[in-house]
């Protein structure tokens, strides 16, 4: 099974979307474009973007998704995960 390790969450209000950034632990090395979606509360959530961010002088991954496409619930539960949490990638 393929994890992502988070590392922070963050919202970005002005291009309306959600940025949960990390590092992928999987047992085969896959290449990036084979991740499309993230489990969370067992719903499958499309990544809309891959894009690297800098913390801390150590770059992640940083998957965005689009705000308007998140149920509240949802979105709630995404600003509750915490640094070291994972969530299963597919």
């Amino acid at each position: 099974m393929d994890v992502f390790k988070i590392k922070r969450v963050v919202v970005l209000n002005y291009i309306k979307k959600v940025a949960i950034s990390g590092i992928i632990v999987n047992d085969i090395e896959k290449s990036m474009s084979e991740f499309t979606k993230l489990i969370i509360n067992n719903a499958e959530v499309p990544i809309r973007e891959v894009n690297e961010v800098l913390i801390d002088n150590n770059f992640y991954i940083a998957f965005t998704f689009d705000l308007d496409t998140l149920d509240t619930i949802l979105l709630q539960d995404i600003m509750k995960l915490k640094e070291g949490y994972e969530l299963e990638i597919i």
